[in-house]
C-alpha cells in the first residue's frame, strides 16, 4: 500500500499519485505520454539509420 503524496490517501499502485490526482496533473499526463513518444521517437530513428545503412549507394 502507498500513500498518496498530493492527497495523502492510500492506495496499492506503484505510481507516485493515486489516480484522481493523476488524472487532474497535467504533468502525470505528460509522465504518461513521453515515455511512449521516447519510445516511439528511438523506434523511429533506429528503422530510419537501419534503412538508409543497408539502402546506402555503393552496397550492390
Amino acid at each position: 500500500m502507498i500513500r498518496c503524496r498530493k492527497c495523502k490517501r492510500i492506495y496499492s499502485d506503484y505510481a507516485d499519485h493515486c489516480p484522481e490526482c493523476y488524472t487532474k496533473s497535467p504533468r502525470g499526463w505528460v509522465g504518461f505520454i513521453m515515455p511512449i513518444l521516447s519510445v516511439a521517437i528511438a523506434i523511429i530513428v533506429i528503422a530510419w539509420t537501419a534503412y538508409t545503412f543497408w539502402n546506402r549507394p555503393g552496397r550492390h
